[in-house]
């Protein structure tokens, strides 16, 4: 594996165009109900791993952050999905 990278995600698209290794994902919630799906194989892909955040504090107070030591595989590119009114997420990526 590479050096790892990151990005910030604020809408839908490609996080990483290639084989790579979801490491970490930090989800921040907006002034909605907040979730973000990553996705192995573009949006209609199988899903890799998925979390949501109820609201229960002052918009873009609450978040929640997971990490993943050995990662989670996308074999084909990683896929990010982020929904809820100014939700921001940030994925750990290791390429290879």
């Amino acid at each position: 594996m590479k050096i790892p990278r990151g990005a910030r995600i604020a809408a839908t698209g490609t996080a990483y165009a290639g084989r790579c290794r979801l490491t970490a994902l930090t989800l921040r919630s907006g002034t909605t109900a907040s979730k973000v799906t990553v996705r192995d194989g573009g949006a209609g892909g199988t899903i890799v791993w998925e979390l949501s955040l109820i609201l229960t504090a002052a918009a873009g107070d609450q978040s929640h952050s997971i990490s993943f030591p050995d990662g989670l595989l996308c074999a084909t590119d990683m896929h990010v999905t982020v929904s809820g009114t100014g939700a921001e997420a940030y994925v750990g990526i290791g390429e290879y």
